[in-house]
């Protein structure tokens, strides 16, 4: 062993006694959790959720450019008397910090590879108990003055990024095709702030009156891949910030549907019912003795999820269906459920993952993506087979350098990490999965949530998009999504092409 690799262990085993001794905690568990004879209770089928009235400002929209402020002119001064003390001086104005450099030193991309999916969300009426006089079902329609259908998109990940000028969409009304349609890119509320986690959302409009019996909506996406190889001993040294987090990972403490709140069924209630977070602080103040912050950031992070993987079991696929077997969309319990039955779906484990780490101040966002390598061909569709499992979630942490100004997300795949094996590894060896993930390359970003955080309506459950319609959105409707992933043809001159969106 040389010289270099000696320190380079002596560092890590200190931080790895540092992260524990500073949360004083028993080791992780190391038995595996054998799942109970006895069935799961079985929860009672959510109600459909009815649809609020659109509120206008809530539409996504471009936001507004700020209106310049003039500098006041600075007052004249007099020279002081005996009786009038000097004036005092303003304080120097303190330069702005610079966007910070992203992606940073501390997770490096390698052996890219290059996909493109398409993604198809179409929407029916629903024909439920609608019968004419003779007793003939009655085919549905949808009836709209204007139609607005929103879809989320990921531009940068830990392992990926959006080619540009490959996003194209098309929309379909009864099998004709809306012309001239180019979606317009939402990067901002209209109060100026980001969305949720960063993310963008791709409108697409419909501004004329509309009578139709189907919608479809069809995105085609380039994306480069990488895996990703994480700089662990140099990122456990990274403390926390002494100033503001960088704005997209402030915006992962704004409350989030399906990790913080669900669509309120409540008649003439409010639009968004809380869950309970006395569990979830429970368990963070167990974990962190009440003091999440006395280990660095990337060693709280391992720390939470190694505890999640000794602790919880992977439950059921998260998956809703038709009875045609088309995907609808995702089935959560929500974190407290999850605590509670220390069991739960791949995309319930990670959902109460993301909570954790943002009830311990620690920046943290959910990352919904497909897994290429699921079905093994250019024909990889989600709706042959309930037991297929494409749609796949990971986590990803903040991990800000103030020092440098860089900014690096670190995945936490807790499936991936739970399904290698339910006893985590000593905490100064790396874990596979966590950081460092040599499948990063087949796992195509779609959503930072399960629904846009706007106030759009989807059917049945959440499934990514939403839409508005004017002069209301119908209570009931049948939704499916497709997905199709294929390796993307070269063109010339996509080495200078391919960067994301600014």
């Amino acid at each position: 062993m040389t010289t270099q690799q000696r320190a380079t262990r002596r560092v890590t085993g200190m931080i790895a006694a540092a992260a524990l001794a500073a949360f004083a905690m028993a080791p992780l568990m190391a038995q595996d959790s054998q799942p109970s004879d006895t069935p799961a209770k079985t929860r009672p089928a959510r109600p459909r959720p009815t649809s609020p009235d659109p509120k206008p400002a809530d539409k996504p929209v471009d936001a507004p450019p700020a209106t310049p402020t003039k500098t006041p002119a600075t007052p004249t001064t007099t020279q002081p008397t005996k009786s009038q003390p000097a004036p005092k001086l303003a304080a120097p104005a303190v330069p702005a910090r610079k966007k910070p450099t992203e992606p940073g030193p501390y997770v490096e991309r390698i052996k890219p590879a290059d996909f493109t999916i398409t993604i198809n969300v179409d929407v029916k009426p629903d024909r439920s108990g609608n019968y004419d006089g003779n007793r003939q079902p009655v085919i549905g329609k949808f009836e709209f003055d204007t139609l607005a259908m929103v879809f989320p998109l990921v531009t940068e990940t830990s392992n990926a990024r959006v080619v540009d000028r490959t996003v194209a969409g098309q929309l379909t009304i009864d099998d004709r095709k809306v012309e001239d349609l180019k979606p317009a890119l939402i990067t901002n509320k209209i109060a100026g702030q980001l969305y949720h986690s960063g993310i963008r959302l791709l409108r697409f409009d419909v501004e004329k009156p509309t009578t139709c019996r189907e919608i479809e909506l069809e995105l085609t996406l380039d994306y480069n891949l990488y895996q990703t190889k994480f700089k662990e001993v140099e990122a456990m040294q990274v403390g926390w910030p002494k100033g503001d987090w960088p704005a997209a990972a402030q915006s992962t403490f704004d409350p989030q549907m399906y990790i913080d709140y669900e669509r309120s069924r409540k008649k003439n209630g409010p639009d968004q019912e809380f869950y309970d977070t006395n569990a979830l602080k429970s368990l963070v103040k167990q974990w962190t003795r009440g003091d999440p912050k006395s280990a660095s950031p990337a060693a709280l992070a391992k720390y939470m999820a190694g505890r999640i993987v000794a602790d919880f079991q992977i439950s059921g696929n998260g998956l809703q269906f038709l009875r045609t077997g088309q995907l609808q969309g995702f089935d959560l319990q929500g974190v407290p459920e999850t605590i509670r039955l220390h069991r739960g779906s791949e995309f319930d484990l990670a959902s109460l993952l993301v909570a954790a780490y943002r009830m311990s101040g620690l920046p943290a966002r959910l990352v919904i993506g497909f897994n290429e390598g699921v079905g093994g061909g250019p024909d990889n569709f989600l709706n042959q087979e309930k037991t297929d499992q494409g749609l796949r979630c990971w986590v990803e942490f903040c991990l800000y350098d103030e020092a440098k100004n860089t900014v690096n997300w670190v995945p936490v795949d807790i499936a991936k990490m739970r399904k290698n094996s339910s006893r985590p590894g000593p905490f100064d060896k790396p874990w596979a999965y966590f950081g460092t993930h040599d499948e990063m390359d087949r796992l195509i970003p779609l959503a930072y949530g399960f629904h846009p955080p706007t106030t759009v309506e989807s059917y049945g459950a959440p499934a990514l998009w939403g839409w508005l319609m004017t002069p209301a959105p119908p209570n009931l409707a049948y939704q499916a999504l497709r997905f199709r992933v294929q390796t993307t043809a070269k063109r010339g001159g996509d080495s200078d092409a391919n960067k994301p969106p600014k």
